[in-house]
């Protein structure tokens, strides 16, 4: 079993440069040429487990929840920054030769709401993702 913490320093991260063709997005999202963020520092919560089945077969399981960084007046499409609770599990299967890993990891969005009024995108923002991962080694 394994667990840790992962910070992040965001609010290194204020603004980003942007400059668009479109002078509708020039002045919603971009005034005076920036992309105001407003981002605050985080911590990410790990935990993850591998039980070994036997010398060849593990199987894993993990949880992180990941926080977002944005404010809520501050939430686009551009820079979709969703708090996720993330649930994995997988295998792995390994010969002198070989090694097969295969994961699937589940990203539950939380919803957020950016105000009507001063928000950069009012509306609600929320995402679910899920993502299978395959990896094949070749040990020569």
């Amino acid at each position: 079993m394994n667990a840790d913490l992962q910070f992040t320093q965001w609010e290194k991260i204020q603004a980003i440069e942007a400059d668009y063709d479109n002078a509708q997005w020039q002045t919603r999202f971009a005034a005076g040429g920036k992309l105001d963020l407003k981002w605050e520092n985080k911590i990410q919560y790990r935990v993850g487990m591998e039980y070994a089945i036997s010398d060849k077969l593990a199987m894993r399981a993990g949880y992180y929840y990941d926080p977002s960084p944005s404010p809520a007046e501050t939430l686009s499409i551009l820079l979709p920054e969703i708090t996720y609770n993330v649930i994995t599990v997988g295998f792995g299967y390994k010969t002198d030769k070989i090694s097969l890993d295969f994961c699937f990891e589940t990203l539950l969005g939380k919803d957020q709401e950016s105000p009507l009024v001063g928000g950069i995108m009012p509306g609600t923002h929320g995402m679910n993702i899920m993502v299978p991962n395959i990896a094949f080694t070749l040990y020569l």
